[in-house]
């Protein structure tokens, strides 16, 4: 429900507003265990893989107010990483409108066991949109996501996070990052963070791309205080 404006300027009515969501989600997980990998530099113990393919279908009628006739407080912000698809994660209130969509999904685990306690060696994530209703300005296919956690030993991690356009064939958003992190005290890492300067869909306005390096050194003093340098 939308208030009346009320004061200098004030334009809209009263408005209330109806919004209807449904929708199914579907995922299983499959398992294979190699009880006896080892391998001393990489730190395996056993190893297990899980998938884990995921279907998510939302539907979403007409809303009763379509969004160009309600005043736009939370609207929705540009954004590099996909929104959410269902409520209330989707918090855009004034921007809810008509969506027939399923997000597809691949997600892959690698384990092993360091130190007794079981450990993700590598997490890889795949997943997209298949807008079965789409706008006039969308494709049937968004771009296509990947995330990846590679924890080769307990000190070192490589993170990875790309977004690629499907349409036009391009890499829009890479995001990679190496951090070592020999103990609790400090901690170093390296990013290279890309952004397409092509692909207008991931460009707020006045927005160009980018290729930048970034180096963080972290250093803790004590419980209550640390110092970060960028």
């Amino acid at each position: 429900y939308y208030g009346e404006e009320t004061g200098p300027g004030g334009t809209n009515d009263a408005t209330p507003r109806a919004v209807f969501i449904t929708g199914a989600e579907a995922t299983f997980k499959v398992s294979r265990l190699w009880a006896s990998a080892t391998n001393g530099w990489l730190a395996l113990d056993g190893l297990r893989h899980i998938a884990e393919p995921s279907l998510n279908y939302v539907y979403v009628p007409s809303p009763s107010v379509g969004p160009a006739e309600l005043p736009q407080f939370d609207y929705v912000q540009p954004s590099l990483r996909p929104l959410p698809i269902e409520f209330p994660d989707y918090n855009s209130i004034d921007s809810i409108d008509s969506q027939n969509v399923i997000r597809m999904g691949l997600r892959n685990r690698l384990q092993t066991k360091r130190a007794g306690q079981l450990e993700n060696f590598l997490f890889w994530d795949v997943y997209t949109d298949w807008r079965l209703t789409p706008d006039a300005d969308q494709s049937a296919f968004a771009d296509l996501y990947s995330d990846v956690v590679f924890r080769p030993r307990t000190w070192f991690t490589f993170e990875s996070e790309v977004r690629y356009d499907v349409s036009l064939g391009l890499l829009a958003v890479a995001q990679h990052t190496l951090t070592l992190r020999p103990n609790e005290i400090w901690s170093w890492s390296l990013s290279h963070w890309y952004l397409n300067n092509e692909v207008s869909a991931v460009l707020t306005p006045g927005q160009t791309g980018n290729s930048l390096l970034i180096s963080t050194l972290y250093y803790k003093l004590n419980e209550n205080w640390g110092i970060r340098a960028t």
